[in-house]
């Protein structure tokens, strides 16, 4: 964090949240405020002393946005502003009052503002409603979300949160277990979050594998659920996750294939074989058909053609559930300087392509 002053307990501090599609974002907001809360601080929308803004880095468009907000906020008012999120560990020229305060390195919000209460012990397991706009059609009202780590071991070549968040940073089995085992709450379902659950542990000598059994053990009625879980660790750890879901307690995956096409995911650093990957799915699927399966895919991606596109939509098809992303060029990634890009007509085409399978099949989502 780049600031030095602290800002005192009574302030009364506006949210400007720009972008409302992510969990994870919308978790560790919803864990700040509650740390601010706590603390005696205000949330009002007139006359603020403070504005937090919370950002997102993921595309060039959501950077753009938080841009535009600070350059109106700071035209308008010489009141501090908090730049909160992924896109306040980024290097860009804002100026210097700008205070920056990272999800990642949030346990720093005790250096920025006045309290009583370290955010350290402040626990937060769900989404507020005014923070997060629900896109999965796997939304279940007692879902509990534990954040395990951020940060990620992957170097995707579209992909800008590994600039934000760098390396994996985990949290222990012991402190997640016991934040788990101290609820009193019956069949609970955790929803494991992280950048990416694949990386969880590989900076503390351990893994995901060993997380979920361990959660697993701690409670005989827990169920459990992984947000975006790398595809290349389904394959090398494919026995111990099939051991898991014999236990009937894994209820939902979420594995951001990305693309269909061995030589699109080349491309994209993603380095697993498409063919490995749709076995491990269908021996899942076999194993446990009422598990909901979940994933991403981006369309349009620099050189890709129709053939690409349509190992895409096939993969898609034995998910219960596809967000379809329109690839957004990033100045910021390595895919950058993939060429040629695809031109207007084109990708319009494949958006009609991906709108006509997801009406066929009443099962996806298209962001453009």
């Amino acid at each position: 964090m780049e600031h030095s002053r602290k800002i005192g307990k009574g302030c009364r501090i506006k949210i400007v949240n720009t972008h409302k599609n992510c969990e994870m974002g919308a978790l560790i907001l919803g864990k700040l405020l509650n740390f601010l809360a706590i603390n005696k601080y205000e949330q009002c929308n007139i006359n603020p002393d403070i504005f937090i803004v919370n950002s997102c880095c993921a595309l060039t468009e959501s950077r753009e946005k938080v841009k535009r907000v600070i350059n109106s906020l700071r035209a308008r008012s010489t009141k501090p502003i908090v730049l909160f999120g992924c896109f306040a560990d980024i290097d860009v020229n804002f100026h210097q009052e700008i205070i920056k305060l990272s999800s990642k390195d949030i346990e720093m919000a005790d250096n920025c503002f006045e309290h009583e209460i370290s955010i350290s012990k402040i626990n937060f397991s769900s989404l507020k409603k005014d923070l997060f706009v629900e896109y999965q059609k796997y939304n279940k009202p007692n879902l509990r979300r534990i954040l395990i780590s951020q940060g990620c071991k992957n170097n995707c070549s579209y992909c800008n949160i590994k600039k934000a968040k760098r390396h994996t940073k985990s949290r222990q089995i012991k402190e997640i277990v016991n934040e788990i085992a101290d609820s009193s709450k019956k069949n609970e379902e955790i929803f494991l979050m992280a950048d990416d659950c694949g990386s969880y542990g590989t900076d503390i000598g351990t893994n995901i594998i060993q997380l979920i059994r361990s959660i697993l053990n701690v409670k005989k009625d827990v169920k459990v659920s992984i947000y975006s879980l790398f595809p290349q660790t389904l394959v090398e750890h494919e026995n111990d996750f099939m051991d898991l879901i014999k236990t009937n307690r894994i209820n939902y995956i979420s594995v951001p294939v990305q693309s269909g096409s061995n030589r699109i995911l080349k491309l994209m650093n993603r380095n697993y074989k498409i063919e490995k990957l749709y076995r491990v799915i269908e021996k899942i699927k076999k194993i446990k058909p009422n598990i909901w399966l979940y994933t991403h895919i981006i369309i349009n991606f620099p050189t890709e053609t129709i053939s690409d596109l349509n190992k895409s939509i096939k993969i898609a098809k034995i998910f219960d559930d596809v967000l379809f992303l329109d690839y957004a060029d990033n100045e910021m990634t390595q895919a950058h300087n993939i060429k040629p890009k695809l031109d207007l007509n084109t990708k319009e085409s494949r958006v009609k392509c991906v709108d006509r399978h997801i009406r066929l099949t009443k099962k996806g989502l298209l962001i453009k």
